[in-house]
């Protein structure tokens, strides 16, 4: 792909839209955050991607909606050594295991509680998290799901400030996916996380989902720019349409 996908694997067709959109001024430190139920972050410099919170699988970096982020691989060992990915055969299933870690982890398992199932929709999470909010105490459902929005939140945060540190600073933040661009919660949280490398939000554009959303005199630009994959994809079959087959 182009100059936005030298290290993505994930996401990579809705970082080189962001990119395009941007173009031809490209901030020269730029961190975009995909968020949808499946999230990541990307940190790009002069164009091109230099570092992404995904690996090998899509299981990797920030909580999502499902799946589980980075973790302390001991906790692997510890659920193989109490049992709780035994297999029918003895031995480790790792099917189960592969369950656990796409499809029951993330804001579902941590909005889960003894009685309840967790809910992977950050929307739902939200409703949850405000409903009842006058009231002296928090519901325990209510405290469950602004814990998991929290823990997302300050996931993404910190994998901001990891990639500023990346790029020798910070000259613009743009969110994107479902979630980045209809959650004015989430990203309030993230940039007040953020504030020390002097991003200043405005809090009236954040709420109507402007596209900037920074305030004029922030030193860091922040963004909503919406994901347009199915344009990135249109434009590369195009090229390959129109190239000229080798003699």
């Amino acid at each position: 792909m182009s100059r936005a996908s030298s290290v993505t694997r994930f996401h990579g067709l809705s970082y080189e839209s962001i990119v395009a959109a941007l173009s031809p001024a490209i901030p020269a430190r730029l961190v975009v955050a995909h968020l949808g139920n499946g999230a990541s972050l990307c940190a790009i410099a002069n164009g091109r991607s230099v570092d992404t919170s995904m690996g090998l699988t899509p299981t990797g970096g920030i909580p999502m909606g499902t799946r589980s982020g980075d973790l302390d691989p001991g906790v692997v060992l510890f659920l193989a050594r109490t049992g709780h990915l035994d297999g029918a055969r003895g031995g480790v299933d790792l099917d189960a295991l592969e369950s656990v870690l796409n499809h029951e982890s993330g804001l579902a398992g941590l909005s889960s509680g003894a009685h309840a199932p967790g809910v992977s929709d950050l929307r739902e999470l939200t409703a949850a998290a405000v409903r009842n909010s006058d009231q002296d105490s928090a519901t325990p459902n209510q405290a469950i799901a602004a814990l998991a929005i929290a823990i997302f939140c300050r996931s993404i945060a910190k994998t901001v400030a990891s990639y500023a540190a990346v790029l020798g600073g910070l000259d613009a933040l743009v969110f994107t996916g479902g979630i980045g661009e209809h959650s004015a919660l989430v990203r309030e949280q993230v940039c007040r996380q953020l504030a020390f490398l002097g991003i200043t939000l405005d809090a009236e554009a954040n709420q109507r989902h402007a596209t900037t959303i920074s305030q004029p005199a922030s030193p860091i630009t922040v963004q909503i720019i919406p994901a347009d994959e199915d344009g990135r994809i249109a434009h590369h079959v195009r090229n390959l349409l129109t190239q000229k087959p080798a003699k």
